[in-house]
């Protein structure tokens, strides 16, 4: 995926970017232990004996800022881990991860790992969310 559809236009991006324009952009994955580093995204994951209680949202705050002498990108993350089982009182975030995981396309899906933790996920998402109803508002 990141040379055939990525690497050009984020290369592009990075070039044309201006030093009084900083960006920031937010990041999820899911991910079965508490591990903040995660050299190998999903090496150690594994879907064997999980348990809802495995889970947690991974949320990444990244801002890219161009430096003025060096003209250097200053790339940071801010990580923060929640267990799943923490969004059971908020319904409304939990409707909202639920349908984004569900309108990932596959090959994004893939990536970010649901076939390991997204039965779990699902089944248990529903059983939550049975008598909630969304609005849009």
């Amino acid at each position: 995926m990141w040379e055939e559809k990525l690497r050009k236009p984020i290369e592009k991006y990075f070039r044309n970017m201006k030093i009084s324009t900083p960006v920031e952009r937010m990041n999820f994955f899911m991910q079965t232990d508490k591990t903040l580093f995660q050299q190998e995204p999903f090496a150690a994951q594994r879907a064997e004996n999980l348990k809802i209680q495995d889970i947690q949202v991974r949320h990444e705050r990244q801002t890219l800022r161009r430096l003025p002498r060096s003209r250097a990108i200053l790339f940071m993350v801010r990580t923060y881990l929640t267990p799943v089982v923490e969004l059971a009182s908020d319904k409304t975030s939990l409707y909202g991860l639920r349908e984004s995981i569900r309108a990932m396309p596959e090959e994004m899906a893939e990536y970010k790992g649901r076939a390991i933790w997204g039965d779990v996920f699902g089944a248990w998402a529903e059983r939550e969310l049975v008598n909630y109803e969304h609005s849009e508002e």
